[in-house]
C-alpha cells in the first residue's frame, strides 16, 4: 500500500521518520528506492572521531558498507559534502606541523630527504587526507555539489581546493563554502588557490585565518563574488594590520580624508548582503564616514571581539537611514583602564537607532557604566524572540598579563533602578518563565560520611571532560560552562539552576549524569548513568553521586590504561521527568560519541558562557 501513494505524500512521511525508518522505507521496492535514496544521501557528512587523529576519517568505513557499482552510487545524490572533527580541547595548532598524529602507513611520505620531522608529519597528514577524499570525489557527481563545509580545523591537502583541484575543476558551481583552517600552520593557505575560481558563491564562511597568502586568497574571492554574497563571515585568529584589506573587503575609506573624496564612486557595495559576522578583525580607529557604504540589505550583524567595535558602531550614529538589522551580536572585552574605551554608550546609541530587532546577544567585559545598556532592552522588548546577556569582569593575575581571572556578575541594570521593569516582563506573558538566579555564590558542602571510604580523593584524578547536550533525544551538546560537577563546593541546585539557563522555557526538574569511558577513537566501552533531581538537593543526593563517579574513575579495572588509550567524558542530560534508575551500567553503545560540535556557530550557546537573562517568546 505504501508503494502506491502519491509522490507528495511520501516525501511528507520523509519529513516525519528518522533516517533509519526512512533507509528501511527504501527497501521495500524499487520506486520507494528512488524517492528516498536522494533524501538519505542528499547531504552526508565525513568525520574525524578522534580530535588526536584528524587524518583517520569514517570514509573507508562508508566504502566499504556502500559498495559502488554501475547502477548503485549513493553518493551521485550528494549536494552538500562537510569534512569534519569535533572541536573541544584545541581550536587551534591543530595541524599535523605541530601534532605529530597517528599516521597511516600506505605508501612512503612525500617529503624530500633533510626535512624536518614536522615538515614530514605535515606531508603524511596531507597525503592521508588526499586519499581518503579521493575516494569520495570519484563518487560524486559533476557540478552537483551545492554546499561544502571544510571543519576539520586543519590545511586543507592538495588537489581538492587549489587552482587545478577537484572542486575548481569539477564543482565550480559551488552557491556555500564554509572553512575552518589551521591558520597558526605555516603552510596555511598553499592549497586554497582554487576559491579564486569560485564564482557563484552566495555564502562564504571562513574562520581560523592568520597568514598573508590567507588574505589575499579571501580577498580575490570575495572581489568575485560579492554582487551576489547573501553571507560573509570571517575570522581572524589574532587582529592583524592589513588595513588595504578591510578597504577591499568593508568598502570603507580608513581616515576622514578619504571619506571628504568621491565615497561613492569608490565604496565596494555588497547588493544582496544579508548577514555579516567579523571575528578580531582590527577596524578602524577614525570614525567611519555616514551613511556606511555598501551594506544596505544588512539583516544581521555580529562582531565577535574586534579591536575598535565601539567607533564602528559609532559612526552609525550620525545616519540618517539607520539599518534595518533583524539580528545583532556583539562580544567585546575592555582592558583599557580609560575610562572612555570603556564607555558603553556608543553600543547603547547604536541599538536605539534599530527598530524591530528580534535577535539580540550581548557579551562584555570589564565596562565602567554597563546599566545603560537597560534602555536598549526596554525599548527591543515588544519585539525580541531571543535575548542573551552575559556580563563579566576580567583581571591579569600575573605581571605580564598572560593570564587572567574571570568572574561572572550580576548585571548593573538588574541591581539597581532601571527602565527595565523585569516583574512586568515575566508576568505579561505566560510563555516567558521567571529566570533563574545568577550562581554569584559558591555552596560549601559539610564533609559527610560519604567520602570516608574513598581515600582517593585526594589523589591526582584523570582530566573529564563535561559535555552538555540541552536536548535528552539528540547527540546535539558543547563544552559544560558550569560549576565543576567534581569540585566539593558544588551542589545540585548549582547544576539544576546553570543547566535551567539554556532552556527557559522549560522547567528542568532532574538531570541524567552519564559518565561514559571511550577508547582512542571515541567510542563508548562502558557508561554508568546517575540522576540527580529538584526535591532531592536537601538531601545531598548529589554528593552520593560525586561519590559514585570517583570510584569508577579511580577503580583499577575502569581507570585508563597508562598508555592513555581510553579516557572519560561526563554528558549532562536535562529532563523534565524522572529519568533512568539512579545508578546502572548499561551496554557499550555501537555508536561513536562526539556530542560536542565545533565552537564556531552563531548559536547564543556558543559564546554565552553564564546566560543570567534569558528571553525566548
Amino acid at each position: 500500500m505504501l508503494n502506491i501513494l502519491p509522490v507528495e505524500i511520501l516525501l511528507a512521511v520523509a519529513d516525519l521518520v528518522y533516517p533509519q525508518a526512512l533507509r528501511s522505507m527504501s527497501q521495500v521496492s524499487r520506486r520507494l528506492r528512488s524517492i528516498y535514496i536522494p533524501l538519505l544521501y542528499e547531504a552526508i557528512e565525513f568525520r574525524a572521531p578522534s580530535e588526536w587523529a584528524l587524518n583517520i576519517m569514517d570514509i573507508d568505513t562508508f566504502c566499504q558498507s556502500h559498495p559502488t557499482s554501475r547502477d548503485r552510487c549513493y553518493l551521485q545524490h550528494t549536494r552538500h559534502l562537510c569534512i569534519s572533527a569535533p572541536i573541544v580541547f584545541a581550536r587551534f595548532n591543530r595541524c599535523a606541523y605541530f601534532n605529530i598524529f597517528r599516521l597511516s602507513t600506505n605508501g612512503p611520505i612525500s617529503s624530500s630527504l633533510g626535512t624536518s620531522n614536522e615538515a614530514k608529519a605535515h606531508a603524511q597528514f596531507l597525503d592521508d587526507l588526499s586519499r581518503q577524499l579521493r575516494m569520495v570525489q570519484l563518487q560524486l557527481k559533476q557540478y552537483r555539489l551545492h554546499s561544502l563545509q571544510w571543519h576539520l580545523g586543519t590545511c586543507i591537502p592538495p588537489g581538492f581546493l587549489d587552482s587545478g583541484g577537484y572542486i575548481r575543476r569539477y564543482q565550480s558551481s559551488l552557491k556555500r563554502l564554509s572553512l575552518i583552517t589551521d591558520g597558526s600552520c605555516p603552510h596555511a593557505g598553499q592549497c586554497l588557490g582554487g576559491l579564486c575560481g569560485l564564482l557563484s558563491l552566495q555564502s562564504l564562511e571562513w574562520d581560523g585565518i592568520r597568514q598573508g597568502a590567507e588574505l589575499e586568497i579571501l580577498r580575490a574571492c570575495i572581489s568575485r563574488n560579492r554582487s551576489h554574497l547573501s553571507t560573509l563571515s570571517i575570522g581572524l585568529i589574532t587582529p592583524i594590520e592589513a588595513m588595504d584589506f578591510y578597504t577591499d573587503v568593508l568598502g570603507v575609506p580608513l581616515n576622514k580624508t578619504e571619506a571628504r573624496g568621491s565615497i561613492g564612486s569608490t565604496a565596494i557595495q555588497y547588493p544582496s548582503l544579508l548577514k555579516l559576522a567579523l571575528s578580531k578583525i582590527l577596524l578602524p580607529q577614525t570614525a567611519l564616514p555616514s551613511p556606511m557604504p555598501g551594506f544596505t540589505s544588512l539583516k544581521s550583524l555580529t562582531l565577535r571581539y574586534c579591536p575598535n567595535s565601539l567607533e564602528f558602531l559609532d559612526s552609525f550614529t550620525s545616519t540618517q537611514a539607520p539599518p534595518h538589522l533583524l539580528h545583532f551580536e556583539f562580544s567585546y572585552e575592555s582592558f583599557t583602564t580609560n575610562e572612555i574605551d570603556r564607555d558603553v554608550r556608543p553600543l547603547v546609541t547604536f541599538l536605539l537607532l534599530i527598530n524591530g530587532l528580534r535577535h539580540l546577544y550581548l557579551k562584555l567585559s570589564n565596562f565602567s557604566n554597563s546599566f545603560h545598556v537597560s534602555r536598549a532592552i526596554s525599548k527591543h522588548r515588544p519585539t525580541l524572540e531571543s535575548f542573551a546577556y552575559h556580563e563579566r569582569n576580567l583581571s591579569a593575575i600575573d605581571n605580564e598579563g598572560l593570564f587572567e581571572e574571570v568572574r561572572d556578575q550580576t548585571p548593573a541594570w538588574l541591581c539597581c533602578d532601571s527602565e527595565v521593569d523585569l516583574e512586568l516582563l515575566w508576568n505579561e506573558s505566560d510563555y516567558i518563565p521567571t529566570p533563574p538566579p545568577c550562581l554569584a555564590s559558591r555552596h560549601d558542602l559539610p564533609a559527610t560520611s560519604v567520602y570516608d571510604n574513598l581515600p582517593f580523593i585526594n589523589e591526582q584524578l584523570p582530566f573529564v571532560e563535561a559535555i552538555f547536550c540541552p536536548r535528552y533525544d539528540s547527540n546535539f551538546g558543547f563544552s559544560w560552562p558550569g560549576p565543576d560537577p567534581f569540585s566539593f563546593s558544588t551542589s545540585a541546585e548549582d547544576m539544576l539552576l546553570y543547566a535551567s539557563t539554556f532552556l527557559v522555557v522549560e522547567k528542568i526538574q532532574y538531570l541524567e549524569i552519564r559518565l561514559l569511558k571511550l577508547n582512542v577513537a571515541g567510542w563508548i566501552m562502558e557508561q554508568f548513568v546517575y540522576s540527580i533531581s529538584q526535591a532531592e538537593t536537601g538531601q545531598q543526593n548529589f554528593g552520593f553521586v560525586r561519590a559514585q563517579l570517583f570510584e569508577v574513575i579511580s577503580r583499577q579495572g575502569i581507570s585508563p590504561d597508562p598508555t592513555g588509550a581510553c579516557r572519560f567524558q561526563l554528558v549532562i542530560y536535562p529532563q523534565p521527568k524522572p529519568p533512568s534508575p539512579s545508578i546502572t551500567k548499561e551496554p557499550a553503545l555501537s555508536c561513536p560519541s562526539n556530542p560536542a560540535p565545533g565552537t564556531y556557530a552563531l548559536d547564543p550557546a556558543f559564546f554565552v558562557q553564564n546566560i543570567v537573562l534569558g528571553l525566548r517568546k
